[in-house]
């Protein structure tokens, strides 16, 4: 899914720097016209029309709906937006080039300073006459669209997106925290209030501009507020016209910031997966060349320069790949194709997913096991007892303050009342049965009405997009025998052994019955030097890394 959804993705940050290459103009020559430095204001063939600025002049688009046999004309290329677009792959390749350790530093930028700018923003736009109206809608809540599927499938694709749970990122990034992380809980807590709450936050800024505008042009808000491209890139130029360029510079910004951060965290998942594929296939290798008759020593079969120089190539090779499929987007045809693909492809894969994650840790995990792993992860033993080690290990070196907050923190999850109303149900019963009907409905509505409002071709275009990757999911479940993975091997007696043998030969022992350790081996991490190494390579097969030390060697990771 990352795949489809990456491929234009990146186009609607493109239009984003679009917008923000022509908000430079902030000392105009005329003090009395400090906007007019904005192309969409007062232009020669739009006039003050942002709508036909953005169709005509930014996406180039077709007249006329999709017409994929009208040849050159609906299929050339829009030349400045395709610079745009390679620009923004450019950038998310430059900030990915040394892998996690270059996105962490780039997401102290892209993640903070959108907060900042917001803020600006925020202070610029209720002080705008009629804000109040819009604001007032904005908290006025409409009962009738908590019956309609699509508030909720809006609301869901929302969530799911910004938290990306159902994306593999997740999965991915918390793949390069040590397996002991003692700040899972409170981080999992913070992350989730203050995505919300920005959220939440930016609506204030948005329904303050709906409502200055509908003032300016008397309307009603509802009628003005907008959703998809046209808030961004048509209601919002609108309204910063009537500004200096800075709070347009300020808007793009943050709007391109966004994106980029949701963009470096889809690539490194797939950069993640890509190199753990090929590094489990030549450990592979070299497990089985040991099984023959000279019975070679395994050894490390990839130091961390290689590594490093891997994921180069394969960062490059991607964000290049995915720049030649985005091309597509780039054309005049190419935003009723985006806006197809926008829908099919994340609304089914996401809800599918997210159906799926809460069936296996709901229902085959379950939510005591699911509360017994959360507990060893952060200090406890995974027991009741939990909350009495937890306090031991505050005190026997690590940082007080914030060990205390993950102490508190479990204890508040760890409470029976809160479990059996909250975090029980949600996972065995609310999540699954609430993914399982969106989906089902989401579903039913598009058969219904998507044949009458859509192009033949992009309608089977779209149901590609989000059947290609559930059937892909299912076929490598099926692969990799989920079932087994699930119920088996953690719960098998073989496992402690087989830690046993990893670890001698993680520090250069013999390490016999190689084929065995392969086909049973938990997870583990080597170090190396290198504290940010993912944990999970495939299936968790032995050392892969040159290490100059075997206390670097950590203990593999359980498995569920």
């Amino acid at each position: 899914m990352d795949l489809f959804v990456l491929s234009y993705y990146q186009v609607v940050i493109a239009w984003a720097f679009i917008y923000w290459s022509k908000s430079w103009d902030w000392f105009p020559e005329n003090p009395n016209e400090p906007n007019s430095g904005l192309p969409w204001r007062n232009h020669s063939q739009y006039g003050d029309d942002t709508s036909l600025y953005f169709e005509k002049d930014v996406l180039q688009k077709h007249d006329g709906g999709f017409e994929p046999r009208s040849g050159y004309n609906a299929w050339s290329i829009n030349g400045h937006l395709l610079f745009s677009l390679f620009v923004v792959w450019l950038i998310t390749a430059a900030c990915l080039v040394k892998g996690i350790h270059s996105a962490g530093k780039v997401a102290y930028v892209t993640v903070l300073a959108p907060f900042f700018l917001m803020a600006i923003l925020f202070f610029r736009a209720i002080s705008l006459e009629g804000a109040g109206a819009g604001i007032a809608y904005y908290l006025t809540p409409n009962i009738v669209k908590l019956f309609d599927p699509r508030t909720w499938s809006a609301a869901c694709g929302q969530i799911l997106f910004s938290l990306s749970p159902a994306t593999g990122a997740a999965i991915a990034l918390s793949s390069f925290n040590d397996r002991k992380y003692r700040h899972l809980e409170t981080d999992a807590i913070t992350i989730a209030i203050t995505n919300s709450g920005f959220s939440v936050f930016s609506g204030f800024v948005v329904f303050a501009v709906c409502g200055n505008l509908a003032h300016a042009e008397g309307k009603p808000v509802e009628e003005i507020a907008q959703e998809g491209p046209g808030l961004a890139f048509v209601m919002f130029p609108r309204v910063l016209a009537k500004f200096n360029a800075i709070f347009s510079w300020f808007f793009f910004t943050t709007l391109m910031m966004l994106g980029l951060d949701s963009s470096f965290a889809w690539v490194q998942t797939l950069v993640t997966y890509i190199q753990d594929y090929f590094d489990e296939k030549a450990l592979r290798e070299a497990s089985m060349s040991r099984s023959g008759n000279g019975n070679p020593p395994l050894g490390p079969v990839k130091n961390l320069n290689d590594r490093r120089n891997s994921q180069l190539k394969i960062t490059v090779a991607l964000c290049f790949g995915l720049f030649l499929v985005g091309i597509v987007y780039t054309t005049r045809n190419g935003v009723y194709i985006l806006d197809v693909v926008d829908h099919f492809c994340p609304t089914y894969c996401l809800l599918f997913s997210a159906f799926v994650e809460f069936y296996l840790f709901g229902l085959v995990v379950g939510p005591t096991k699911m509360e017994e792993l959360i507990r060893e992860t952060c200090g406890g033993s995974g027991n009741q007892e939990s909350s009495h080690q937890q306090s031991d290990i505050v005190n026997q070196g690590h940082t007080q303050g914030v060990n205390d907050t993950n102490l508190r923190v479990s204890k508040l999850l760890s409470n029976p009342t809160l479990r059996s109303l909250f975090f029980g149900p949600i996972l065995t019963r609310i999540g699954p049965g609430f993914t399982g009907i969106l989906l089902f409905l989401t579903f039913i509505m598009d058969l219904v009405e998507g044949a009458s409002h859509t192009h033949p071709g992009l309608l089977f275009l779209g149901w590609m997009t989000a059947i290609i990757p559930i059937l892909g999911f299912c076929y490598k479940a099926n692969q990799f025998k989920i079932n087994q993975v699930v119920y088996g091997h953690g719960r098998s007696s073989r496992g402690s052994g087989h830690r046993k043998r990893s670890r001698t030969r993680s520090s250069g022992g013999d390490g016999s019955n190689n084929m065995d350790n392969i086909e049973a081996n938990n997870v583990r991490n080597v170090s190396g030097g290198d504290s940010h190494l993912p944990q999970a390579i495939g299936r968790g097969y032995p050392t892969l890394y040159a290490v100059s030390d075997t206390s670097s060697v950590k203990k593999p990771s359980s498995q569920i």
